[in-house]
């Protein structure tokens, strides 16, 4: 069975997805656990939506950060570039930076990766 969320995910456009994790916060957990999971399409739209709702450096999304930097690697060309996004929000660890430029510039040299 799908959850609320995920039914938000599939019919609503970004205004209307942002607009209800504001008014719903409670689903933000599930969000982020949808975004660094498998489960597509709701798995690149989560991510999609987190990365225009959340804060700059936003606590609730510190916890993730090693389960985003893990799954990165694994995901498709425009999830991998939304799961980007959080991160470049996020204020990283000198490790946790290196990490991120590790993972980029092994993006960039697929050259049959989507700009």
């Amino acid at each position: 069975m799908n959850s609320q969320l995920k039914s938000k995910l599939l019919s609503f456009y970004k205004e209307e997805m942002v607009a209800f994790l504001k008014s719903q916060p409670e689903h933000f957990n599930e969000a982020i656990n949808l975004a660094v999971s498998d489960d597509q399409p709701f798995a690149w739209r989560s991510a999609f939506l987190l990365s225009s709702y959340m804060e700059d450096n936003d606590t609730r999304v510190k916890k993730y950060v090693k389960p985003i930097l893990a799954c990165i690697k694994s995901k498709n060309d425009g999830h991998q570039r939304e799961l980007l996004k959080i991160l470049y929000r996020m204020k990283l660890s000198d490790k946790e930076e290196g990490m991120v430029f590790d993972i980029c510039i092994r993006l960039w040299e697929q050259i049959s990766k989507d700009p």
